[in-house]
């Protein structure tokens, strides 16, 4: 009778320790199984790198949401459609805008809502649609690479015309002009 004992007090303390981390899982993961939320959807023009399902989404750096899927328009190829899900006592209001952001050096992407002001109306839900969508706009590091080309040929140009200030005929010039002012 002594080893069955042992083996049930055995027992008891293994399913003890895994409920305790099972608890503690839950507890640092921040888990909410009672938390209501809302399907959004932003559509982007350009590219979602760094962006995976699992992304946190937020609203002014504060954590509102995650993504929940990523996939290219059926209907229109040039357009990426991700779908939020965001915590319903958050009100996005239809004056608000998504970016998409990298977080530091890593390049991991997470959704900016922006803008957004008290005495705007809510954006619409329609019963059975799709999700309400919240318009993008490019980021400032997106807008820095699409603008790349451009600053690469100025940055020519301006090679350029340094090289002819610094001829082999002006530098005799300047030699010149300094040896009669001495």
């Amino acid at each position: 009778m002594e080893t069955r004992a042992g083996y049930v007090a055995v027992g008891a303390f293994v399913l003890v320790l895994f409920l305790g981390g099972l608890g503690l899982a839950v507890w640092f993961g921040d888990l909410r199984l009672d938390q209501e939320v809302r399907a959004y959807r932003i559509e982007f023009a350009g590219s979602v790198g760094g962006l995976s399902v699992g992304s946190p989404a937020r609203y002014r750096g504060v954590p509102v949401g995650s993504v929940t899927a990523i996939r290219i328009d059926p209907e229109n190829v040039e357009k990426i459609q991700v779908d939020l899900e965001i915590d319903a006592t958050v009100s996005i209001k239809t004056d608000m805008f998504a970016t998409l952001e990298s977080q530091g050096l890593t390049g991991v992407g997470f959704i900016q809502i922006q803008g957004g002001s008290r005495n705007s109306p809510e954006l619409e839900r329609t019963a059975g649609g799709p999700p309400p969508v919240i318009p993008s706009r490019a980021s400032r590091l997106e807008k820095v690479f699409q603008s790349a080309p451009e600053i690469a040929d100025q940055l020519t140009v301006l090679m350029a015309r340094l090289q002819g200030f610094f001829s082999e005929e002006n530098r005799d010039s300047v030699t010149e002009i300094l040896r009669n002012l001495a």
